[in-house]
């Protein structure tokens, strides 16, 4: 399977929970997501967390755009090493006012 350009949002919280977390945006470059079955595993891994906002899985740069409570770094951590994606870079972005 040829990887693309796709990108993923793994969030369906309601606005009003994701507004009210003090919120981290950071790109995280990932390893590799080399095909849909890779975002499909990272997004089962993400979807549960608590205190994660908003994710966007993006297979052709390999990174994945992450809104989350600061204070869970350490489960969205784990999460992408349980889902075998090793964290190559981290890029704080700024979190946008609603």
């Amino acid at each position: 399977m040829r990887c693309g350009s796709r990108s993923t949002s793994t969030s369906d919280r309601p606005q009003a929970a994701r507004d009210t977390l003090p919120s981290m945006r950071e790109r995280i470059t990932l390893e590799q997501i080399r095909c849909e079955r890779c975002v499909s595993r990272l997004a089962e891994h993400l979807g549960p967390l608590k205190g994660l906002n908003d994710a966007r899985i993006e297979m052709g740069t390999s990174s994945i755009v992450v809104d989350y409570d600061d204070e869970q770094r350490d489960a969205l951590d784990a999460a992408i090493h349980k889902a075998n994606f090793k964290v190559t870079a981290r890029e704080p972005l700024a979190v946008e006012a609603v």
